[in-house]
């Protein structure tokens, strides 16, 4: 029996992303999502059909994704390929092996494509070296500007307690 348990595959996608839709699962029908989420986009970039990385919201603000996740931005996810009826999961509620229900990409990790990592993407697209440093220097500076504009949680934390004692 044991053979038969099957874990997802965990992969890696390497692609540009293309559009976030933020979803809330009341507005759908019962069961259709689990939970808040965001649905990723992604273009790999070499060809391969458009991806859909599916990213909760808790998992989004425990990897601080947001100076990560935004349109433009090529980032390699981990994802795992849950498979309807082929692998599963232990049921936190029951402790028992559980199937996937449906068939989806679920979210394993995520980091930006470093420079290198960014030339060799472009190169083999075809895209020239001229290029490819323009491109480079707009995506690093999209990153550059994502960071600048997030706060960090204790500074966050620290000015709400400052607002309060204030009030």
């Amino acid at each position: 029996m044991a053979d038969e348990l099957k874990n997802p595959v965990r992969r890696s996608v390497i692609g540009e992303i293309i559009s976030i839709k933020e979803i809330n699962k009341d507005d759908f029908e019962e069961g259709k999502f689990r939970h808040d989420c965001r649905i990723v986009r992604v273009d790999p970039l070499n060809g391969a059909p458009l991806v859909d990385v599916y990213i909760t919201n808790d998992q989004y603000d425990k990897y601080g994704l947001n100076a990560i996740i935004f349109a433009g931005n090529v980032v390699n996810f981990s994802i795992d390929e849950n498979i309807a009826g082929e692998t599963g999961y232990i049921d936190p509620d029951t402790k028992e092996w559980t199937y996937h229900a449906k068939t989806f990409n679920s979210f394993a990790g995520a980091d930006n494509v470093g420079s290198l990592g960014l030339i060799g993407v472009f190169g083999k697209l075809g895209v020239g070296a001229d290029i490819v440093s323009g491109f480079i220097k707009n995506i690093e500076t999209a990153r550059k500007q994502r960071e600048a504009v997030i706060k960090p949680k204790a500074v966050e934390a620290v000015a709400t307690e400052q607002a309060e004692e204030a009030a």
